[in-house]
């Protein structure tokens, strides 16, 4: 079990919800940025937790990549 235990660490189960909870302060904020062919520097936008990045980044992928 010792070899088991050190290939797994510290794993264990937990739940989603208040896993959620206890990072909730870590996943207020969200920073994103684009990088743009013939710019040197990218597009920088800062969301906070009104808004859902995996959307963003939803839109932005199904718009580039079709």
């Amino acid at each position: 079990m010792g070899l088991f235990d050190g290939l797994m660490g510290n794993a264990s189960e937990m739940n989603a919800k208040k896993a959620e909870q206890e990072v909730s302060d870590l996943l207020s904020n969200a920073e994103l940025k684009l990088w743009v062919s013939g710019s040197s520097e990218p597009i920088e936008k800062t969301f906070n937790k009104q808004l859902n990045i995996y959307k963003v980044q939803a839109v932005l992928a199904n718009y580039i990549c079709g």
